[in-house]
């Protein structure tokens, strides 16, 4: 799961919550030098790292783990356990000890119990402890606040779970569309785990389609009638614009011979052609036509060539994907300079170039007046 693959390990990678950060550092470093501490209990939405936090703590000042989470059997004995673990601050390893109670709104009202052995175990324990809920406002844990130290985990800006998910799908190798980035976070509401989750969804189609995009190109390339190519593309759950994309891209690096490529790039064009008309007219029933034509490209070739070729994605749509957050920038910026003359965002993007002279040369008072912020002032002094 690339939930847990990436969840973070240490306090720097732990995105967010930077002051809950320092004060979990303060707290676990004063226990560490003799100095008792209340428990903490870390609160907020789910999916902000609050378990992570506490797990970090552990892994970065080498102590050893005594955990309990809603999951598990929950009676007073395994209190009594934990109670009598932490009487002793080192384990049989000599590392130090911390105590993780995780996901206590999970208790219900049969877990009194356990309850009461969290109470006995807060009183009793010269270990440290770190808590977790969603809401220390529940009936459930609403005993324990007085007795703890609370912090509040706050759920992530946007463009922090951008940035994470931007730099997952570069490391998992799948190319990610900016609306897709802009639902995931939407849907996320700040909730990390599920916008990673998404991505996961996405990233297993992708890894589909791609093997079946290959299928397509092996078909189209290789084969000397229309049966395999069209029999592949039905199956394949490809669009045909990305077929036709990849097929453009690599007709120059399959076919060697000048009149093969003029025949293939015929048959594409004429798909184009019938794709036109598709749009203009709204009539869906030529779609099989185009599909045909693509499929075409395989009878262009007098004869077969015998040789691996490795198909390269559409170099086009590589360049947009780079292009994403540059376009997404100028399309923000000409909405507010949009706003002030009048004008349509597309409108002023078409001559954002002239505008950011005209910005540049009014500097701090053109910056107020459209309500830029350091970054877009700075990204429009780059293109004057």
């Amino acid at each position: 799961m690339l939930a847990e693959k990436y969840r973070p390990r240490t306090f720097k990678t732990l995105l967010g919550n930077e002051s809950v950060k320092e004060r979990v550092k303060e707290w676990i470093e004063a226990w560490l030098s003799g100095k008792r501490q209340k428990p903490l209990l870390l609160y907020g939405p789910v999916g902000v790292g609050k378990t992570s936090l506490a797990y970090i703590v552990a892994h970065q000042y080498s102590l050893d783990v005594l955990s309990f989470s809603a999951s598990d059997k929950r009676d007073k004995s395994l209190f009594q356990k934990l109670s009598l673990a932490s009487k002793s601050t080192t384990s049989l390893f000599g590392n130090k000890k911390l105590i993780i109670l995780d996901d206590l709104e999970g208790l219900t009202r049969e877990d009194r119990g356990a309850m009461g052995g969290i109470a006995e175990l807060i009183k009793n324990s010269s270990v440290p402890i770190i808590m977790t809920v969603n809401d220390p406002w529940d009936k459930k844990v609403s005993s324990l606040r007085g007795k703890v130290e609370l912090l509040h985990m706050k759920r992530l800006a946007p463009s922090q779970i951008r940035k994470l998910l931007l730099f997952i799908a570069h490391k998992e190798g799948i190319e990610v569309e900016s609306s897709f980035i802009d639902d995931t976070i939407q849907r996320a509401n700040g909730d990390v785990r599920s916008a990673i989750n998404d991505l996961e969804s996405l990233m297993l189609g992708y890894r589909d389609r791609k093997n079946d995009i290959f299928a397509v190109m092996k078909a189209i390339f290789k084969a000397t009638d229309l049966s395999w190519p069209r029999s592949t593309m039905v199956s394949a759950d490809v669009d045909i614009d990305m077929i036709k994309a990849w097929v453009d891209e690599n007709i120059a690096l399959e076919y060697e011979d000048v009149g093969d490529v003029a025949r293939a790039y015929s048959y594409l064009s004429r798909a184009d052609v019938f794709q036109g008309r598709i749009m203009k007219r709204q009539y869906w029933g030529l779609l099989r036509y185009v599909s045909v034509l693509v499929a075409a490209v395989a009878l262009a070739k007098k004869e077969p060539y015998r040789k691996f070729t490795k198909y390269n994605y559409p170099s086009y749509i590589k360049e947009m994907y780079k292009t994403v957050a540059r376009r997404a920038k100028i399309r923000a910026i000409s909405k507010k300079i949009g706003k002030r003359i009048h004008l349509s965002p597309k409108e002023v993007a078409k001559d954002i170039a002239f505008y950011a002279r005209i910005i540049k040369r009014g500097k701090e008072h053109a910056k107020v007046y459209y309500k830029l912020d350091d970054e877009e002032f700075k990204f429009l002094s780059t293109m004057a």
